[in-house]
């Protein structure tokens, strides 16, 4: 194995023992302010990985959290350094975040916080801790004890978040498409700038705030949400540098890779990942030429033993976040062959020094003729390969996205999608634009689709390969990649519900009087069947699970809250076709809405077969 951070690998734990199969799918990265150590949060197995910079050797320790009391893993999600100490592990399906004793490789405490808290900052300034949590669309404050003394509200589904060289607080709302500006002095939210798609990291310059996402700010909108009219124009991997004093955003570095993802700016250099195209940009803090290093991590100048098949495609990297340690060096983490990647200016370019396993199936994959044949690849590792580097490495058509493009923690970005063909309902009539849905519940909710054309997933995923052009002339049959899909799509699970799960005043309605239960019957809350709701369009009915975890309802996004859905006046000519929903009273519509979002988590995923076509 070729590595050049030799014997840097320190796995947290509380025994010694060989490289552990634990460290699957390295997400997220940062080091503690004197660079000695860098910690990775790996998603796939509930584990981190503490590597120690300036080690000449380190023995390794096997380290798992353990499933919180629901039986529901943890997953991780993000990592943050406090300090030269100290890191905060932020699981998204916990109810909890760990503070981890860096140095002595030991999990210091665990603090109480509610579900799905994705990003932890600390501010020296006034002692305080803030915690986005994308339920409550607010960011959490905490003392230095870890007692939580208030929260703000900003957008839908706050993630990450940086400050910014103004001193205030930004907030990558990824369910408004937009950054907030926070003024910590005031305590509220006092400015947003749209960014026209997911962010899917924050970090800040001397003068700007930088943000990566996939679209960029000028896709036309439909009730505030941005539509994807055409893939070959408007999916687009951009940069967007914003000006802290006019709020100005200006696109950066457009398409050098693809799916932007982690961004880091230290040591005079900004460093950002291209996830699908496994590469990973460097510039210079504050050049104004644009001037930008594109480096492959399995390039054909890499050393490194790249997976290539004979046809040259280049697969096993997807380099989620990336880490600048020094002006000359940059590590990032690379989810699918579960290894961490150095870059050296060499020469004066940056290129591929090395690279270390965090287990024994993540070395340096050889040589193989196909993916299917490679002897240490699951199931689940083809279904990732797909899902996250499909039009990347496929080379047809569409290279700059993959399936994670619009499907982002395989669940959806909230965009609207145009898909350029004919109602099948209205035959010469297009599609309007259609809310892009969730792969999760997908594998338990046959037929498929708006308007459920396909009976069966490798149906689905083939005519999704089709339309977006991902296959080129001579490339493997689309079936063969909509087969491999199937793996990952049938193991996909919503994380836990955070609204009560009893509303027996909402479930009288929805049984009884508001006949909601005529097209969306329990258990899986749909008929399945085609129907217009008032919309004037015809459309397979959606599922209710999960429907808490949306931002906006119905397929054109039209309403904004669960309770606007029961309100007729948002549909074409007012008409109340919408079940009984004009018999409804207020508080009514309200118990009703609290039922909706109670419906639907993993226990109910679990508990569901796959269900045949009609």
């Amino acid at each position: 194995m070729r590595r050049s951070l030799a014997g840097f690998l320190v796995l947290l734990a509380a025994a010694p023992g060989a490289l552990a199969a634990d460290l699957r799918g390295p997400f997220s990265l940062d080091a503690t302010a004197d660079g000695r150590f860098a910690v990775v949060a790996c998603r796939r197995d509930l584990s981190v990985a503490i590597l120690d910079l300036a080690a000449e050797s380190a023995s390794p320790y096997p380290f798992r959290d353990v499933p919180n009391e629901a039986g529901i893993p943890r997953v991780p999600l993000k990592v943050r350094c406090v300090g030269n100490e100290t890191a905060i592990l932020l699981a998204d399906f916990a109810e909890q975040l760990t503070v981890i004793d860096v140095p002595n490789a030991r999990v210091a405490r665990r603090v109480a916080v509610p579900f799905y808290c994705q990003d932890a900052l600390y501010d020296a300034k006034r002692d305080r801790f803030y915690v986005s949590n994308r339920t409550l669309d607010s960011v959490l404050v905490f003392d230095p004890a870890w007692n939580r003394v208030g929260s703000i509200d900003v957008g839908k589904r706050p993630g990450p978040m940086t400050f910014g060289p103004d001193g205030r607080l930004w907030v990558a709302n990824r369910g408004t498409f937009d950054v907030s500006v926070v003024d910590l002095d005031a305590g509220r939210d006092v400015g947003r700038v749209f960014i026209g798609s997911r962010v899917e990291d924050l970090a800040a310059t001397a003068t700007a705030v930088l943000a990566t996402n996939h679209g960029g700010a000028e896709l036309p909108r439909l009730h505030g949400v941005p539509i994807v009219m055409d893939d070959a124009r408007d999916i687009r991997n951009v940069v967007t540098a914003i000006d802290p004093k006019t709020l100005r955003a200006t696109e950066l570095f457009v398409d050098r890779g693809a799916d932007y993802a982690g961004i880091d700016v230290r040591h005079g250099l900004v460093a950002f990942a291209g996830a699908a195209s496994g590469t990973v940009h460097v510039a210079r803090e504050g050049d104004a030429s644009g001037a930008l290093e594109t480096v492959e991590i399995l390039g054909p100048d890499s050393p490194l033993d790249a997976g290539v098949e004979p046809k040259g495609r280049r697969a096993y990297t997807n380099a989620r976040d990336v880490l600048a340690i020094a002006p000359d060096r940059v590590l990032a983490v690379n989810f699918l062959r579960d290894t961490v990647t150095e870059l050296r200016r060499v020469d004066g370019r940056f290129r591929v020094a090395g690279e270390t396993a965090l287990n024994e199936t993540g070395r340096p994959l050889l040589a193989f003729a196909s993916p299917a044949a490679h002897p240490v690849m699951t199931d689940r590792q083809r279904g990732d390969l797909h899902l996250l580097t499909l039009a990347a490495w496929q080379g047809g058509a569409q290279r700059d996205f993959s399936c994670f493009t619009c499907h982002s923690e395989w669940h959806t970005d909230f965009r609207l999608l145009f898909d350029r063909r004919d109602d099948p309902f209205a035959p010469g009539h297009p599609q309007g634009p259609e809310r892009n849905q969730s792969l999760r519940y997908l594998a338990r909710l046959a037929p498929y689709g708006w308007e459920g054309a396909h009976p069966d997933l490798p149906a689905f995923n083939r005519s999704a390969v089709d339309l977006h052009g991902a296959l080129a002339a001579g490339d493997a049959p689309g079936a063969d990649v909509a087969d491999g899909l199937v793996a990952i799509e049938d193991v996909l699970a919503p994380g836990p519900n955070p609204y009560p799960r009893s509303w027996p005043a909402g479930e009288a309605l929805f049984l009884g009087k508001a006949g909601c239960a005529g097209c969306h019957p329990p258990p899986l809350y749909t008929d399945r069947k085609p129907h217009d709701v008032g919309t004037g369009r015809t459309l397979d009915t959606p599922t209710l699970l999960g429907a808490w975890d949306l931002v906006r309802y119905l397929h054109d996004v039209r309403a904004g809250s669960i309770e606007e859905v029961f309100d007729p006046a948002i549909y074409e000519r007012g008409a109340p076709s919408h079940g009984n929903i004009a018999t409804l009273s207020d508080s009514e519509k309200r118990d009703l809405a609290a039922f909706v979002r109670s419906l639907g988590d993993a226990k109910t995923f679990r508990e569901k077969k796959p269900v045949a076509a009609r």
